[in-house]
């Protein structure tokens, strides 16, 4: 708790002896709408009876900021603060000792009740900022945070204040408070002083206490609540005054300018005298406002009080605060026969005569000095437009103005309207009325009119007001503006899809008023227009327009009160984009599917017939995250079946229903697009469709690699496939819809025929060498030397598949031969000497018989155990079957896949171009033994199969060949040149003459030739073929041959004894 020492305040007492407090009527609780109504009233400047907050209780405190009766100060900060009252160390006496708190008025100028605590003493209250509407100009007047109004009030402990008023009055006090201070005089001294000091000029009232009451109702007597807001009331008038001495402005000049310079006069100095000594030198002083010079030609009367002549109205000294609001409390209040405009009280200025007398002729020296008083009238009268547009307004039509001027004076004074006739039959009164006809002025046209009042008093005062106005009998022009909504040139309806849509115009109007937009005949938006009113533009609340539809209309009214509608316009409301469902779309996975052959062989027929099978799948249901897998043959993807093919083409499919259900889908916006793996592959294309209702239309999309839909990839690029498929409608909307499926491309089928497999000795030996004919007899054989044995061998077919391509369509054939196998080896062979060169002879051998020539074996050789050939190679090979014969070679197509590494090659069959009728292409694949047997001997020779071994090794680097010697055929080859001797290999006995005769005879030929051979795969040989639709694709079909086991019986010697 705050300790004041030694405090004690006397509460101050009204005139009537008692405590000032509110009355009963004016601590009533005020309902919240009751506030709001009082608050936009308060700052319309309606006559109201604004009621206070709630009664302060102990401890509390709460008032008002008044600027004129009535007229509260809203909005603003009001800054709660105790005054030092005594010499403390900290804080000088009169300063201020402690921030209390921080309330902001309400729309009529109230705060509180707020908490002092436990708080007493001397509290100062600030304003800061707030706005008013002013009772004299009629001006909407906002303050700065800087401009102040202030007030003293006294707080006991544990008190309650609920008449803490602040006005310019009390800000004065507040001025002349600081003063004395700063002269040495104690705090609680100087409060007692300065609010003495005024109350004695401010009509004998307790400032601190009294509430200005309201003028807006009749009363029965001035009581001190009443005198106090007529003194509030002049003051107020006074400061218009000023500011039209100053030709200002209120935002210039206003009740704040004027009591801040009042209030600079006391805190300066001790009197009011302008702060200059109440000098009339031009710019010495206070003014309010920026006087304009005195005339050099003004002479000052030598005798009487002469302060106010030859001075500028608006420079401030003594007489300002004495007569000059003496006048102006007169003015406000009025006459009990001319009561004032702003006065309703019933109660006129000969009610407070000897309070005006006295604020008029106030001696007090402590603040006024020594100065005269003046009885001269310089005071003008002031002029009220009682019935007048506002200055600047644009009028029409028929106009009447009226205006009053009202005097500082009892006597009454007069005005006119220059240059107008006065219809109040009074032309002498205190009031003047004209009628005009707007639409006869300045000759019938538009253009501004200027209206002059001017009053005059019986002392000779003029006051001059003026009034401008804006002649305008020409109604605004206005346009609803169509880029808004889509129009229907058929019917004229405007569509929009906004359930509140912002609306645009033209206008043409410098003084618009307001542009409202009527929506089924009620005003439904108010516009915003641009600030050089040539357009406008109004934001509709959503549900005005329907789907139905309503009329719209714009509405333009200018200042003058002109108005132009627009002819009404039928919009309606389509809230909802274009609908695109797409429908069941089945199509069959080819996969599934299958192939018959229909061949007619006798009469070149060759049919291959295609045949959907399984369960069809919705494309309806394949959506992204989730795509089907299609398999679908290359050469069915056409419009149109290729030659050689039948059955059901099957196409990609999706069938689609586009919609909309108010304006309609823009022509050609029904589109759709494909794209493989994100890249486009059919940019957007527009469909047709086929109505099935008014707005609405199916569209059925069969996709090919050709025609109208044409996807030129579709039979060679596989991927996830992305059908969008969108609608736009006739206000931009669009709709969109997306399907896919996992696309699978399949070769179209061959017909593969193997050859049988191989089992037998002689079929396998025969099959394996004689690679020319594709139908060999037993027996038929090969140059094996070439094939088999030599340091290069050949090779030679073990296995064959026939083929044909039945459709108009390349089929890629992949072959892969399964990786290299072992096989066992055995051979065995001789080293002879046959008898060659067989010649007749007649040589005697003498009595004894001829010794008789016969082939000598030197060695036979055999292989000890078996001998393995290890990682026997093959390849592929692809040849024209031209009958029972091999054609023409057919090499790996140029960029496939052929590795001999691995045994894969891929050939292309090339397309089927014979029309029926016509012989069918035939080709065939062999898998070609490719033997690279491992060599020995420096021969290069291959020592596995070659007749010759350690024992017997061959020296001669010629190759093997397949050589005969007389009626048998070996492999191997000659040893040397014929002996060159002759040999007997035939004798006969000559009986005559009783000796033996050699008849033959022959040389001998050494050689060297295989007697029997065997080659065994160890492991079963697999031949794979895969068909592709392109070289770059994977397979979709493929086809195993296996030669289960394969046994070559090499051996070339017939039946009978080697030569």
């Amino acid at each position: 708790m705050l300790f004041v020492r030694n405090f004690h305040r006397r509460r101050p007492m009204n005139e009537s002896g008692g405590s000032s407090t509110m009355t009963s009527s004016t601590t009533k609780h005020r309902g919240v709408g009751g506030a709001q109504t009082l608050a936009l009233a308060a700052l319309a400047g309606v006559a109201c009876s604004p009621q206070p907050p709630e009664a302060a209780i102990s401890g509390q405190i709460s008032g008002r900021v008044l600027m004129a009766p009535g007229v509260g100060l809203a909005n603003a900060n009001v800054v709660i603060e105790q005054i030092e009252l005594y010499d403390d160390a900290r804080v000088a006496p009169g300063q201020i000792r402690r921030h209390h708190l921080d309330v902001t008025t309400d729309a009529n100028g109230f705060f509180g009740p707020v908490s002092a605590k436990d708080y007493a003493g001397v509290f100062r209250l600030r304003t800061q900022g707030g706005e008013y509407r002013d009772p004299i100009s009629g001006a909407r007047i906002r303050f700065d945070p800087a401009q102040e109004l202030r007030a003293l009030h006294f707080m006991d402990f544990f008190g309650a204040r609920a008449d803490m008023t602040v006005t310019p009055v009390h800000t004065v006090v507040e001025a002349r408070f600081r003063y004395l201070v700063s002269k040495g005089e104690a705090p609680l001294a100087a409060v007692d002083h300065a609010y003495a000091d005024i109350r004695q000029h401010f009509g004998d009232l307790d400032w601190q206490h009294v509430i200005p009451a309201e003028v807006n109702e009749p009363t029965v007597s001035p009581t001190d609540a009443y005198r106090a807001a007529f003194l509030l009331g002049g003051w107020a008038v006074l400061a218009d005054d000023l500011r039209l001495g100053s030709d200002s402005t209120p935002q210039a000049v206003n009740l704040m300018t004027m009591t801040h310079a009042a209030a600079e006069d006391l805190a300066t100095d001790l009197v009011f005298d302008g702060n200059d000594g109440n000098q009339r030198a031009a710019g010495s002083g206070l003014q309010v406002g920026l006087c304009d010079p005195v005339p050099p030609t003004c002479q000052v009367a030598p005798s009487g009080c002469q302060l106010g002549a030859c001075r500028a109205r608006c420079d401030l000294y003594a007489n300002t605060f004495r007569a000059g609001l003496a006048a102006g409390t007169r003015k406000y209040v009025g006459s009990k026969s001319v009561p004032s405009s702003w006065n309703q009280t019933a109660l006129g200025s000969e009610d407070i005569r000897g309070m005006l007398a006295h604020v008029a002729g106030n001696p007090a020296p402590e603040l006024f000095g020594d100065v005269c008083f003046e009885t001269s009238d310089r005071v003008e009268p002031t002029i009220i437009w009682e019935v007048a547009p506002a200055n600047g307004q644009a009028i029409k039509g028929t106009l009447t103005l009226r205006v009053r001027a009202i005097d500082d004076a009892e006597a009454m004074p007069t005005i006119t309207l220059v240059g107008m006739t006065d219809e109040d039959g009074a032309p002498t009164n205190a009031s003047a009325t004209v009628t005009l006809d707007t639409r006869t002025l300045n000759g019938g046209v538009d253009g501004d009119l200027l209206v002059v009042a001017l009053a005059k008093d019986l002392a000779g005062n003029t006051r001059r007001s003026e009034r401008s106005f804006r002649i305008d009998n020409t109604a605004p022009t206005v346009a609803l503006d169509d880029s808004d909504f889509y129009v229907d040139t058929a019917t004229g309806v405007r569509w929009t899809a906004a359930p509140g849509p912002m609306l645009h115009g033209v206008l043409s109007e410098a003084r618009v008023e307001s542009v409202e937009v009527l929506v089924a005949g009620t005003v439904a938006a108010t516009a915003t227009v641009s600030g050089d009113s040539m357009s406008w533009s109004a934001q509709l609340p959503e549900g005005r327009i329907t789907s139905s539809g309503a009329e719209v209309v714009i509405r333009a009214r200018d200042q003058a009160g002109n108005v132009t509608t627009t002819p009404p316009v039928l919009a309606r409301l389509d809230a909802t984009p274009p609908s695109v469902l797409v429908e069941p779309s089945l199509v069959y996975d080819e996969r599934l599917s299958r192939e018959i052959y229909e061949d007619d062989v006798p009469n070149n027929v060759w049919v291959q017939r295609h045949l959907v099978q399984g369960a069809p799948v919705d494309l309806a249901q394949s959506m992204q995250g989730a795509c089907v897998t299609l398999g679908k043959y290359s050469h069915l993807l056409s419009s149109s079946l290729p030659l050689g093919a039948a059955g059901s083409l099957n196409p990609l499919r999706v069938t689609a229903v586009v919609a909309d259900d108010g304006v309609g889908v823009a022509p050609g916006t029904t589109q759709m697009r494909v794209t493989v793996n994100g890249a486009e592959v059919l940019p957007w294309t527009a469909v047709a469709g086929t109505p099935i209702a008014p707005l609405a239309k199916r569209h059925e999309l069969n996709f090919y690699r050709d025609g109208a839909l044409a996807i030129a990839g579709l039979a060679t690029t596989e991927g996830q496939y992305l059908l969008e498929l969108r609608a736009v409608d006739l206000l931009g909307r669009v709709s969109q819809q997306a399907r896919c499926w996992n696309h699978k491309v399949l070769a179209p089928k061959l017909k593969l025929t193997p050859g049988a497999e191989t089992g037998s000795i002689a079929s396998g030996f025969s099959r394996a060498l004689y690679s020319t004919s594709l139908n060999p007899q037993a027996g038929q054989f090969g140059d094996v030397s070439a094939k088999l044995l030599n340091a290069t061998p050949q090779g030679a077919a073990v296995w064959q598949w026939r083929v044909k391509n039945y459709v108009a369509a390349p089929i890629y054939v992949t072959v892969n031969i399964a990786q290299p196998v072992n096989a066992d080896l055995t051979r065995t062979f001789v080293v002879r000497s046959a008898l060659i060169s067989s010649q007749p002879d007649f040589v005697s051998c003498g009595s004894s018989p001829c010794t008789i020539a016969q082939p000598i074996e030197h060695y036979r050789g055999t292989t000890v155990g078996t001998a393995v050939h290890q990682g026997v190679r093959f390849r592929a090979r692809m040849f024209v079957a031209s009958g029972q014969d091999l054609g023409s070679e057919i090499q790996p197509c140029p960029g496939c896949s052929s590795n001999d590494d691995i045994q894969t090659y891929t050939f292309e069959v090339p397309a089927r171009t014979t029309q029926q009728g016509v012989p069918l292409p035939e080709y065939v694949f062999l898998t070609y033994l490719r033997p690279a047997l491992a060599s020995g001997g420096g021969q290069g020779l291959n020592h596995l199969l070659a007749p010759m071994d350690a024992t017997w090794p061959d020296t001669d680097p010629a190759p093997y060949v397949e050589f005969s010697l007389g009626d048998t055929t070996m492999t191997g080859k000659l040893i040397g040149a014929p002996s060159p001797s002759l040999v007997c290999t035939s004798q006969e006995f000559d009986g005559e003459v009783g000796q033996w005769f050699c008849n033959q005879r022959a040389r001998y030929q050494r050689y060297r030739a295989l007697t029997s051979a065997t080659y065994r795969w160890l492991l079963p040989v697999k031949t794979d073929f895969q068909t592709r639709p392109s070289a770059l694709l994977p397979s979709s079909d493929s086809k195993t041959g296996v030669i289960r086991e394969l046994s070559l019986d090499l051996a070339e010697v017939p039946s009978g004894e080697l030569p």
